[in-house]
């Protein structure tokens, strides 16, 4: 079954499994939390807290937004007494009494920040089943229990779709530790995995479908056992050449490089090679046509990338999973982290400013403007780059022939070395280097490595760089000569 199709099956099973979770989870969550007030008290412990919660309440507009959803950060860990504050089970409570306190609920800006603050509660055995019973209501709300939209005084924008409140609970549930620690929103979470409603609703469950995969494993990693997880690989590997086929679109975009890197960790151990290997080679193929990507270098330029390392995994990683220093440092930058999707419908777009959001590690090549300006007839430049270049095979050659690393930062500094040489090295006549770096990386020989197969990986993130650096290089060059390049559309590393 595809990561984005929808279906009567689909309904029916996630019908069922909110049928079952909901009135279980709401049975024993309800009034769970016993022990010293902190919203209410005064305890010294929960002073911060209060504050906090002082200024959310008494706040109004925009102001009220951001003090609600800070409120949680204020929670201190006191976790080891027994006469700890109860701020986290007891602000879960008082955020479901507002949330539920008029029929419809408001759908305001006031309730997603609500649900925002509810996903931000940290996940502890205290508050776990009724913070996962909040959410798992609210991800199953009918558009009909909701409210005309209630701007905020001076809100700009269009009212946001209904669709709005569900999206926020899902991204909350999904983020956050729920599915590791609460059964019911384990069952849930599988589910939706199984069968998401869109390739939006897929990626925001990405870490449950991780979970979902691995499990297959545990405590038996030679042998896969089938949790549900076999019938999801097996519609991802249908995935690759439809979605490839498709015009372009960001979402699916990113599903795809997902979907890749599970197919190359998992289809040999559930008994999928085979197709996966046919899939793989729709994209590897040799100036092959892909519309999702065409016209559109950078997007090209990491699909490419991500199916080689799925190839190199599926044919015989020893780890059977990405090891440190897995290629990151993608092109097209794309946004794996759901609720970057969401937050200009939150704060941009709402006139809601609560200050600089979370930078996400998007991973970039610091070296790739210096070394494309090299490469554009200027000599002192291109000197530039080649010494720039002959530091990082030093740094790459250090991770085979030198001590063996024990941090985890040199480890990936030299791997994204690699993978820069593979892009760079070849136009500035350092084939030579390369090839030997390439041939020692690659060897087996290297058992002081840690782990050899990180290197091994680079080496293969290095190779298709080279081999899409070339693939440029003879476009620009048949460009220049008014010789079309067959299937070059898209190609472009």
């Amino acid at each position: 079954m595809s990561l984005g199709r929808r279906g009567s099956a689909a309904r029916v099973v996630r019908g069922a499994v909110a049928a079952v979770v909901l009135p279980a989870l709401a049975a024993c969550c309800a009034g769970a939390w016993s022990g010293v007030p902190c919203l209410t008290g005064d305890d010294p412990r929960a002073a911060d807290a209060r504050r906090q919660w002082t200024l959310a309440r008494e706040a109004s507009g925009a102001d009220q937004i951001c003090a609600l959803e800070q409120v949680p950060s204020f929670f201190h860990d006191y976790s080891d007494q027994l006469d700890a504050p109860t701020c986290a089970p007891e602000f879960v409570e008082r955020m479901e009494e507002a949330i539920f306190a008029d029929e419809p609920i408001e759908f305001s800006r006031l309730l997603l920040a609500r649900i925002r603050a509810v996903g931000a509660v940290g996940d502890t055995t205290d508050v776990m089943p009724q913070k996962a019973a909040l959410l798992l209501r609210l991800v199953e709300l009918p558009d009909e229990a909701l409210s005309d939209y209630r701007p905020l005084s001076g809100e700009p924008g269009p009212p946001p779709e209904k669709d709005l409140v569900r999206r926020v609970a899902l991204f909350e549930l999904a983020g956050s530790n729920l599915y590791l620690n609460v059964p019911e929103a384990r069952a849930w979470l599988a589910a939706r995995v199984a069968a998401p409603r869109d390739d939006g609703e897929a990626l925001a469950v990405r870490s449950a479908a991780d979970h979902l995969l691995s499990d297959t494993l545990w405590g038996h990693p030679e042998q896969a056992i089938d949790n549900g997880a076999f019938a999801v690989l097996r519609g991802w590997i249908d995935d690759v050449p439809r979605r490839c086929a498709g015009a372009w679109a960001p979402e699916s975009f990113e599903l795809l490089l997902v979907e890749l890197e599970a197919l190359g960790h998992y289809a040999g151990r559930f008994g999928m090679s085979e197709a996966a290997r046919a899939a793989l080679e729709a994209v590897l193929e040799p100036r092959a046509r892909v519309p999702l990507v065409e016209g559109r270098p950078a997007a090209r330029h990491d699909l490419y990338v991500a199916a080689t390392l799925a190839r190199f995994d599926l044919d015989g990683s020893p780890e059977g999973v990405s090891p440190p220093g897995s290629f990151r440092p993608w092109r097209e930058q794309p946004k794996f982290y759901g609720i970057d999707r969401l937050e200009p419908a939150l704060y941009g777009d709402r006139g809601v400013d609560c200050g600089p959001r979370p930078e996400r590690p998007r991973g970039t090549d610091e070296h790739a403007a210096p070394l494309a300006a090299g490469l554009a007839g200027d000599e002192q430049a291109f000197a530039a780059g080649r010494q720039t270049l002959a530091g990082l095979l030093e740094l790459a050659r250090q991770g085979v022939e030198g001590p063996p690393d024990t941090n985890l930062y040199d480890v990936v500094a030299r791997t994204q070395a690699v993978q820069t040489l593979g892009r760079w090295a070849d136009a500035y006549g350092l084939s030579a280097e390369q090839d030997l770096l390439l041939e020692r990386l690659s060897s087996s020989s290297a058992p002081h490595v840690m782990p050899a197969t990180v290197f091994q990986r680079a080496a293969a993130v290095a190779r298709a760089e080279r081999e899409l650096a070339a693939e440029a290089a003879a476009r620009d060059a048949e460009a220049t000569a008014g010789i079309p390049m067959p299937g070059s559309a898209g190609t472009t590393p």
